[in-house]
């Protein structure tokens, strides 16, 4: 085990989703990869953004119950970044070697899977029916699937738990720089605290890399945009003195050179959707021997295997999607487009005048010796069919970087206009916030203006963990109190504060206390307004005496919510009288088709 590794918290993810930022003070509500182990949770999903050592996690937990010699857990990690198609058994085996039939015959109840980098499989879709079959022939085993959080679409959700790998606090921070950089850690940490670095460091891949940097420099980058050239530059650095002794890459492949190919190599590996290029692939977009011989020594670069033979990869996604994006980030941005994006058509209405056409047909009009039927006809012919551009998934990261790289805001504009519910998928350390509050406001305003609620196509937590900010708290007020905005809007702005806990106050209660008891009110937005309250903490004795009165309402939403915020209060004998009234309306009407059964079985992880 690496003598630097940090013990590593999870959260249950509806827990971590309620809490956001705030989880990791927490005092309770935590687990680890080794507890939930010993204690038999059979199906564990492991989510978190790149670079917060998933990994790293599966490696340790792999070596330690190695290491503790319990016959009990066998350990098999299985990493799924070359899994392409067929049997996942096959592809198990492969990955285990010569001993995996005996391995696999072994007592299955000890058998403990860890399937890596499932957020680098090009069909998920597929591939997790592929493990679920896989899952249904050791279905007395135990299987870990981690993931990043921004490819995960709820494939296991059904029967696995899911837990959020947490990212470091402070406390972790220091504690690692000082493994690290001993009595120097002190200024080091001054340094993060100066540039408003602590919020990167909370995720381990850049806080390892910038203390790195530090050892090098005697400083951090000033600026968040010249952290991952500096990465790129210091790594080749070290390979060229590392490689001194075999090439003489200053006179026959420069650092320039090198970073040039390197950059093809990824555009190449993005645009065929993949993280590794097999050999002879590599051979053919490299003609040059001392390349081919050069290029798998980087400390970039590593070498994995497939059933097919063996194939290259950078050593961390990030470098990959970097790179790619800085080869395109100076490009137009209609070629751009045409690499990070699917093209499809669709046929318009036929206009009035396309009608006409017909007619104009039998019509010999020549002004200036032009025939006017022939003339119309050409420029219908070139705008009949109206080319739209959607961002592929698997770009998400690279167009991230792009945003973040490319000096002209022409892309983010484009992706505000067309598609700016691509960008929430964005990881938070990939687009600054006063980008992220621009693409939140969009977002929000495209759906709510129209009356369509966000969470038919987004999901209300990854929205506002997004947006999360005091402005973007401030503008979600004034959505909910503006007269002339639809209900559906009160909706959705309540919705995304009700998760953004941290951030309300007097006002806030105030406002969904007017709601929950106004009669003229939408009964949606008065449901999700008692359920607010609750979930931020607001159920107070005065806020349950502000309500209490509708106990004797007609609306069964409105009463749903009132026994939902009772149930839920530190209140509830107080109250007690108003719930058992409850129950005995729920039996009576239960069986009306006019009165259906309130439910009071809402939940603030819903």
């Amino acid at each position: 085990m690496n003598n630097n590794y940090i013990k590593r918290k999870l959260m249950k993810r509806e827990e971590y989703y309620k809490f956001g930022e705030y989880a990791p003070f927490f005092k309770e509500g935590f687990s680890d990869l080794h507890t939930l182990i010993i204690a038999k949770t059979k199906k564990i999903v492991l989510l978190s953004d790149a670079g917060y050592g998933k990994s790293t996690e599966l490696k340790t937990i792999t070596y330690k119950l190695i290491k503790e010699e319990n016959q009990d857990f066998i350990p098999i990690l299985i990493e799924l970044d070359t899994y392409a198609d067929g049997e996942m058994i096959n592809y198990v085996k492969n990955k285990i070697g010569d001993e995996s039939q005996s391995l696999l015959d072994y007592d299955k109840s000890k058998l403990i899977f860890l399937f890596d980098e499932f957020d680098q499989v090009f069909n998920k879709g597929k591939a997790a029916r592929r493990i679920r079959n896989f899952i249904e022939k050791f279905n007395e085993s135990t299987f870990i699937i981690a993931c990043r959080t921004n490819f995960y679409s709820g494939q296991f959700d059904e029967d696995f738990n899911i837990f959020v790998l947490l990212p470091f606090k402070l406390s972790d921070i220091k504690k690692y720089s000082r493994k690290l950089l001993s009595n120097k850690s002190n200024v080091f940490l001054n340094q993060l605290k100066e540039y408003n670095y602590f919020n990167l460091g909370r995720n381990p891949f850049f806080l390892n890399h910038l203390i790195e940097i530090f050892k090098r420099d005697k400083n951090v980058p000033a600026t968040p945009s010249e952290i991952f050239p500096r990465i790129i530059s210091l790594a080749l650095e070290n390979d060229k003195k590392r490689l001194a002794s075999k090439y003489d890459l200053k006179q026959t492949y420069p650092t320039l050179e090198i970073e040039k190919d390197l950059m093809k190599l990824s555009l190449i590996m993005e645009t065929l959707q993949r993280n590794f290029i097999a050999i002879d692939e590599f051979n053919k977009i490299f003609s040059d021997q001392n390349k081919r011989a050069i290029i798998p020594e980087l400390s970039l670069i590593k070498k994995s295997f497939l059933k097919e033979g063996d194939v290259y990869q950078f050593q961390h996604n990030n470098f990959q999607e970097y790179l790619a994006a800085k080869v395109l980030s100076n490009q137009n941005l209609n070629l751009i487009l045409e690499f990070v994006s699917f093209r499809s058509v669709i046929k318009r209405e036929i206009s009035w005048i396309e009608k006409l056409m017909v007619y104009l047909e039998y019509v010999d009009f020549k002004p200036y010796g032009i025939k006017i039927d022939r003339l119309i006809s050409t420029f219908f012919s070139r705008i009949r069919y109206k080319r739209i551009d959607r961002i592929n998934p698997s770009w998400a990261n690279a167009v991230a970087f792009l945003c973040q790289l490319r000096e002209k805001d022409d892309l983010l504009e484009y992706l505000i206009k067309n598609e700016p519910e691509l960008t929430l998928k964005f990881e938070l350390n990939r687009i600054d916030e006063e980008k992220r509050k621009k693409l939140f406001k969009a977002v929000f305003k495209k759906y709510s203006d129209r009356g369509i609620l966000i969470d038919r196509n987004i999901d209300y937590e990854e929205m506002a963990k997004f947006g999360k900010t005091r402005e973007i708290y401030d503008y979600l007020m004034e959505y909910a109190t503006a007269k002339k905005n639809n209900f559906v809007s009160r909706y959705n702005a309540i919705e995304m504060l009700r998760r953004m806990k941290g951030l309300e106050d007097k006002s806030l209660r105030h406002l969904l206390i007017k709601f929950a008891r106004d009669e003229n009110e939408n009964q949606n937005v008065r449901y999700i307004s008692f359920h607010a309250l609750s979930c931020l903490g607001m159920a107070s004795s005065d806020t349950i005496g502000a309500l209490k009165h509708l106990k004797d309402s007609n609306n069964n939403r409105v009463l749903s919510g009132l026994y939902y915020l009772i149930k839920e209060s530190a209140h509830t004998d107080q109250y007690v009288d108003i719930l058992l009234t409850g129950i005995h309306k729920t039996r009576s009407r239960s069986s009306s088709k006019e009165f259906p059964l309130v439910d009071i079985s809402f939940s603030c992880e819903e």
